[in-house]
């Protein structure tokens, strides 16, 4: 009995130990069931350079059911610039696996940072408070969920800013991201002592807010006031973006040509280089008080050859034929012009034979009736007169559209008059159409048969086709004198602006050592279209002296590319890479025979072909001469066609449009890759060829023959065109 009471005991007991065991685990899942949530920051990027925005995210992780906070607090991130994104929807909850475990997330604010400092970035904790459902506990009688406040904080979250790369440009103001730039003025001449407004224009994409306008000194004779600036912004989840607008008013002091050679520099984290824009102005300040300049140019000394600089070529620039005649767009109209006429000529021949068919075709009816007629007799007589009014009727209905109830001479006297027939031959139809009702009716109406009339069918013929020529008026005359025009009008267009007076200030700011200003005032020379191989020869000379030896180099090339044999650009271009210890271009044998082919005689011969060939096949179209003539017609073409393409393969050839210089000493790598192996260091003026491109990168060909990349902004054609 005892036993079996002991027995009772421990049964009793161990079943409350297993309701409390039960109790406790369904009032954890009871607690736990309106689940956990959590704050993090999410950035778009773990590691930015100074001044580099980008985005960071804070997002609620979350399980059950949770509402988003009502308040939240001002966001300070310390040495740095955050503004809010505001979000123009609602967010939309996802969700994302962490450690195996599903949560509901939504974010809840969007922020752009831009660092001011390189260094460690701290994103501050962010303390919310958001209202959490949690499910009923298992021993609650109303099983009823409850809504509790709960605080979140997203903890603290560190990464690094770099600090932009070393040295800096001179034009590089704090600009990050992607921008353009743009200068502009309100006149490019003013008289002394008025002002003018100069507009800097920079927009883009990045730390706007800290983009600011380089420092520029202006030269002496120009003075500068204080410079306003207005600002536009956009904030969205790519970025900021915007720009700046900078407006200055310069007053002319001193009469004069003055450059103003303005660049901007921003960089770019996603190349991780800096990028330089540059833009230019002439400003000329004139003097109506003093008489105009004399147009006679000022020679400047002869300068021996030195480890300073190379002598100003001082031969004048012959403006007057800019770019010679191969190139010339006068070349290539009257190139295009005959295959034009031709095709012209042929087309109007068709439209010609065309009308002929259709609009001739009532007037060839016509005449083909009466020259029948005409056998039964020529003299208009009574039994002819009926069938004379039908063929005339005819003709008028089939030409004019005539109709039966219009079929009477005051009607046909105003058509004719509208389609501008004489009125001889107007009177002379009338008398036709007379005659004919008198001798059809006469019968009828005095019971006799009229006698033959004096008119002759051969002259109804005669009147039927001077009013078809006269209804065609002749408007070559009108063509023609249009056609003459429209050359007149493009031979016009075809003449250059003769810019002797900016070279002239360009020579004298060489004298005064200023040549910076001269490569600027030659730069823009250059940029209207007049590319002169004393101009590029001068321009070289300009870059010498200022140490670019790469430029001078290139531009040396791009005279020799208009005048291979010109003897200044390669004196000082052998003296210049002697200097250097830099390696000459090796010239194939095709390379050195083009030099010697007059490209203005192969241009006038290909010209003379096709326009003798087109005059053959014009002769073959309107008069349809022998079958053998067109084919010579055919083959002066095909000849002048092919000297076109001769002339075409000596130019490539002698304008070296694979050739490239190093305009600063920069490595050849392995890959399109700053990171990619290093094969070579490749010195300034060396003269490498260009084979391909890839993402701002160009595949070059060095001259002990290897091929590597390189950066294309250390890379400059000497094409001259």
């Amino acid at each position: 009995m005892i036993q079996k009471e002991i027995f009772s005991m421990y049964i009793y007991r161990f079943a409350i130990l297993l309701w409390m065991v039960v109790l406790c685990t369904f009032s954890a899942i009871g607690q736990d069931g309106g689940g956990k949530a959590f704050l993090r920051w999410v950035p778009s990027q773990k590691s930015v350079y100074q001044g580099e925005s980008f985005v960071v995210k804070l997002q609620l992780y979350y399980e059950g059911n949770v509402s988003s906070p009502e308040v939240f607090p001002k966001l300070s991130v310390a040495n740095s610039w955050a503004q809010e994104i505001k979000q123009s929807q609602k967010p939309v909850p996802f969700h994302e696996q962490i450690n195996g475990k599903t949560y509901g997330v939504v974010v809840l604010k969007k922020y752009l940072i831009i660092p001011q400092k390189s260094g460690m970035l701290s994103l501050p904790a962010y303390a919310v408070t958001i209202k959490l459902t949690v499910a009923p506990k298992p021993d609650d009688f109303f099983q009823v969920e409850q809504t509790v406040d709960q605080s979140l904080t997203a903890p603290e979250l560190s990464f690094s800013v770099k600090s932009l790369p070393e040295p800096k440009p001179v034009t590089f103001s704090g600009a990050v991201g992607k921008f353009s730039w743009k200068v502009l003025s309100d006149k490019d001449s003013l008289i002394l002592q008025n002002p003018v407004l100069i507009t800097y224009k920079i927009a883009g994409v990045g730390n706007i807010p800290f983009v600011s306008l380089p420092l520029y000194t202006l030269p002496t004779g120009l003075e500068g006031f204080e410079i306003k600036s207005t600002e536009e912004q956009s904030l969205t989840d790519k970025g900021l973006s915007g720009g700046k607008i900078f407006t200055q008013t310069i007053v002319g002091e001193q009469a004069g040509i003055y450059p103003l050679p303005l660049g901007f520099t921003y960089f770019d984290p996603s190349q991780e280089k800096y990028i330089s824009l540059t833009d230019s102005l002439l400003i000329t300040v004139r003097d109506t008080t003093q008489k105009a300049r004399s147009q006679t140019s000022t020679q400047l000394p002869d300068r021996k050859i030195s480890d300073k600089g190379l002598p100003w070529d001082t031969q004048q620039p012959n403006f007057n034929h800019i770019p010679p005649f191969w190139r010339s767009d006068l070349y290539w109209l009257l190139f295009v012009l005959p295959f034009g006429v031709v095709i012209l000529v042929w087309g109007y021949s068709q439209w010609d034979a065309y009308q002929k068919r259709s609009i001739h075709y009532p007037l060839q009816k016509a005449v083909k009736a009466l020259q029948h007629l005409k056998k039964k007799g020529n003299s208009l007589s009574a039994e002819t007169a009926k069938e004379i009014e039908t063929i005339l009727f005819s003709y008028f209905s089939g030409r004019y559209q005539l109709e039966m109830v219009d079929w009477h001479l005051e009607y046909i006297n105003r058509l004719l008059e509208q389609y501008k027939v004489s009125k001889a031959v107007r009177e002379e139809l009338s008398f036709v159409l007379k005659k004919c009702t008198e001798l059809r009716f006469a019968k009828h109406i005095t019971g006799q048969v009229l006698g033959s009339s004096e008119i002759t069918v051969s002259q109804i013929i005669q009147i039927l086709k001077q009013i078809e020529k006269q209804s065609r008026p002749d408007n070559r005359k009108e063509l023609a004198i249009g056609f003459v025009l429209m050359l007149w009008v493009i031979g016009s267009s075809l003449l250059a602006a003769i810019p002797e007076s900016q070279y002239r200030q360009a020579e004298t700011y060489y004298q005064k050592q200023q040549f910076d200003s001269t490569i600027t005032i030659l730069n823009h020379i250059v940029k209207q279209g007049n590319k002169d191989k004393v101009v590029y020869s001068n321009l070289a000379n300009c870059y010498v002296q200022t140490g670019k030896t790469g430029l001078a180099i290139a531009n040396y090339e791009k005279a020799r590319g208009i005048e291979p044999m010109y003897s200044a650009a390669i004196h000082n271009l052998d003296q210049l890479r002697k200097m250097k210890n830099l390696i000459p271009p090796v010239e194939s044998p095709w390379q050195q025979a083009v030099t010697l082919v007059n490209l203005n005689l192969v241009a006038g011969v290909s010209l003379g072909l096709i326009w003798l060939g087109a005059g053959i096949i014009l002769l073959y179209i309107l008069s349809n001469i022998r079958r053998q003539w067109r084919i010579i017609g055919y083959v002066c073409v095909i000849l002048g066609i092919l000297s076109v393409v001769f002339l075409r393969q000596v130019e490539v050839s002698r304008l070296r449009k694979d050739m490239y210089i190093v305009i600063a000493s920069t490595k050849g790598y392995y890959a399109p890759n700053i990171k990619a192996r290093e094969l070579v260091q490749l010195p300034e003026g060396a003269a490498v060829s260009r084979e391909d491109l890839f993402s701002g990168w160009a595949k070059i060909r060095i001259p002990d023959g290897r091929k590597v990349w390189v950066n294309q902004q250390y890379i400059t054609g000497v094409t001259p065109y």
